[in-house]
């Protein structure tokens, strides 16, 4: 019986520990766009890490959807931002690749599922503008070469765009385009997963700590 009752203490700590660290990470997403950090988002790494380390599948999409439903409201209260439809099947997405660090967690697989998810947020977002953007033919400006593109992304004038032709050239301008971002959301992600799995791997070896303690408690 006091193994038992242990082990329910044991569960139950790892469930309040695991939710503070998804609130904290969740309500950080708040105060991001008023330091000019757009795209650093906790959300990404959430998302990675429920799939990787929430026992049930269920739990690992919900808590972080759930997250980022509650914060865009607080993200449309405060700064008028609506929310979007295509970063939840985005997150959702990065759920299914947290599932494939469950069996192995190693340092080099979380730096590479970082790397995926950043990638793949990149190009499932800008693509979604792209296509839900209004069909406007692209500004006499744009340039015609390559490297001239990608220093126009990073202009002011690449920020008035409002729309892209529904054409390879078109596609090819928005992910441009979306370049400038790819860094602070790469970036974000690195840091929120390094919270997220290095904060967790502590708690992981304080409760295996007291494992010992607590089995030697039970047997006395």
């Amino acid at each position: 019986m006091v193994n038992d009752m242990d082990q329910t203490k044991v569960i139950r700590t790892r469930f309040w520990i695991m939710l503070a660290m998804v609130l904290l990470a969740a309500g950080t997403r708040l105060v991001t766009p008023a330091l000019g950090l757009f795209n650093v988002s906790p959300i990404g790494a959430l998302a990675l890490f429920g799939g990787a380390c929430f026992a049930s599948p269920a739990a690992a999409l919900l808590v972080p959807l759930s997250a980022m439903a509650l914060s865009d409201v607080g993200l449309y209260a405060l700064y008028g931002n609506p929310p979007s439809w295509p970063t939840y099947v985005c997150f959702a997405l990065l759920v299914v690749i947290g599932f494939c660090l469950r069996r192995q967690r190693t340092k080099a697989m979380i730096v590479g599922a970082t790397a995926i998810s950043s990638v793949v947020f990149y190009l499932v977002t800008n693509s979604a503008w792209w296509l839900l953007s209004p069909n406007v033919a692209l500004p006499a400006s744009f340039p015609s070469t390559f490297f001239e593109q990608v220093a126009w992304a990073f202009s002011p004038a690449a920020a008035m765009v409002y729309g892209y032709p529904k054409t390879v050239d078109g596609y090819l301008a928005c992910m441009i385009a979306g370049i400038p971002f790819f860094p602070y959301t790469l970036a974000g992600d690195g840091f929120f997963m390094f919270a997220l799995f290095g904060g967790w791997a502590f708690v992981e070896k304080r409760i295996e700590a007291r494992q010992p303690v607590l089995a030697a408690v039970s047997t006395a």
